[in-house]
């Protein structure tokens, strides 16, 4: 799953470090697969690129500010789309749709 973002300072709001991690984290395993959130390399930024196996863990990012092509080698046998599959077992037929 990618997601493009340009987050922006939320200087008024903390610290915000911790909300990025923990939603990208979240929306890997809530759909138990990789999650890879792309920034834009802005100055102002909040986070860096990122990629997240379905299991919450980070697999490999690129340092906030540094333009980087991110790469990295995946098990996709991890990538089951568990959880999402309850929600619309229709959407996944199976063995390798997904």
């Amino acid at each position: 799953m990618f997601h493009s973002q340009v987050t922006g300072s939320v200087a008024a709001l903390g610290p915000a470090e911790p909300f990025y991690e923990m939603a990208m984290v979240c929306r890997a395993m809530e759909n138990t697969t990789y999650f890879a959130s792309i920034n834009h390399a802005l100055g102002h930024q909040e986070w860096r690129t990122t990629l997240v196996a379905p299991d919450g863990n980070l697999v490999a990012s690129v340092p906030l500010g540094e333009e980087k092509l991110l790469v990295s080698d995946l098990n996709l046998e991890q990538a089951t789309w568990f959880l999402a599959k309850r929600y619309n077992p229709d959407l996944y037929q199976g063995e390798g749709d997904v």
